[in-house]
C-alpha cells in the first residue's frame, strides 16, 4: 500500500483567524495575522499527522497493489468513497461499479470491502494498481471543541517561541496531550 495522496485540501482551516487571535489576547493590530495564519496551518498539519486524521472535510486517494476483500484507508473519519478505479491487464483505467464495494466505519478506521461473491476483476502488475478516492473529515463546524483547544495551545507556543522555535514541544504539555489522546490509534 502506498502513502495515501492529498486530491482536495479543505477549504476551510478548523480554527479561524479570530479564534487564534483571541487565545493568543492579540487585539488593536493586524501585523501579525499572516504569521497566525501561518501557525494555524502548522498546527493543524502537525495534529492531522500525529493523529492520521482529517480534521476537516478533504478528498484523499489510496492506492493498492491489487484487490482484496478488504482495503484500509488510513485517513479518518471516511464519510464516503467517491470512486475506485484500476488499471485493467492491458494498463487502461476503468471504474468499479460502487455496486462491487461497501464502506464499513468502524472505531479503529475504516475500510472499502468487496461485496460478498463479488467476482474482481484481474488487475495490471503495478504498485498503483488500484486506487480509492475518498472523502474524510468533518465540515468545519463539526471539528470537536479538544482538537480546536489542542490547537489553539500549539499555535500559543508557537506564536510565544516564534524567535526561537526549537523550544516549542507541544507534546511536552499534558494539556495537549490530554485534548488529543481519545483520538489516538493504539500502535499494534
Amino acid at each position: 500500500m502506498l502513502a495515501p495522496v492529498l486530491r482536495t485540501a479543505p477549504a476551510e482551516l478548523p480554527v479561524t483567524l479570530e479564534e487564534a487571535r483571541k487565545h493568543l489576547d492579540v487585539y488593536g493590530f493586524d501585523d501579525d495575522d499572516n504569521q497566525i495564519k501561518t501557525l494555524i496551518r502548522a498546527a493543524t498539519t502537525h495534529l492531522e499527522k500525529t493523529l492520521d486524521m482529517a480534521l476537516v472535510t478533504q478528498v484523499w486517494s489510496q492506492s493498492f497493489c491489487g484487490f482484496s476483500m478488504s482495503m484500509r484507508l488510513p485517513k479518518r473519519p471516511v464519510k464516503s468513497i467517491i470512486n475506485v478505479t484500476y488499471y485493467d491487464v492491458d494498463n487502461q483505467t476503468q471504474t468499479l461499479p460502487d455496486t462491487a464495494y461497501i464502506l464499513l466505519v468502524y472505531s479503529c478506521g475504516s475500510v472499502l470491502q468487496v461485496v460478498p461473491g463479488q467476482s474482481l476483476p484481474a488487475t495490471a502488475i503495478r504498485p498503483d494498481a488500484i486506487a480509492v478516492e475518498y472523502e474524510a473529515g468533518v465540515p468545519v463546524a463539526d471539528v470537536d471543541a479538544s482538537l480546536k483547544a489542542a490547537i489553539l495551545l500549539h499555535v500559543g507556543s508557537l506564536y510565544e517561541h516564534r524567535d526561537d522555535l526549537s523550544a516549542v514541544k507541544p507534546e511536552s504539555t499534558g494539556a495537549y496531550e490530554m485534548l488529543i489522546w481519545p483520538y489516538r490509534r493504539p500502535k499494534v
